[in-house]
């Protein structure tokens, strides 16, 4: 099982805080799988969105479901599913 950091800006950083969001769309270049850690980090865009500023909070997630069926993804990508396991400021 793998640990994966990620950068996340808002609103979706917030729908995952609040428990509303449960599942994410990302391009599978990390090799995703059922059971891996992933710590998802906030960030503000900064101009040109070239750079993001970390704000501290982060929350750490469990995956439970990777699916790639292809009629429902574009190709390459993954829906991951999760659970959260803790929230930091």
């Amino acid at each position: 099982m793998a640990i994966h950091e990620l950068k996340t800006v808002n609103p979706y950083f917030e729908r995952v805080w609040s428990g509303k969001k449960t599942g994410e769309l990302r391009e599978n270049d990390r090799g995703f799988a059922e059971g891996d850690t992933v710590i998802l980090r906030e960030c503000e865009p900064l101009p040109g969105n070239l750079l993001n500023k970390y704000t501290g909070r982060a929350i750490l997630v469990r995956i439970t479901d990777v699916c790639d069926y292809p009629p429902a993804l574009r190709q390459g990508y993954v829906m991951l599913s999760f659970r959260i396991l803790a929230q930091t400021y």
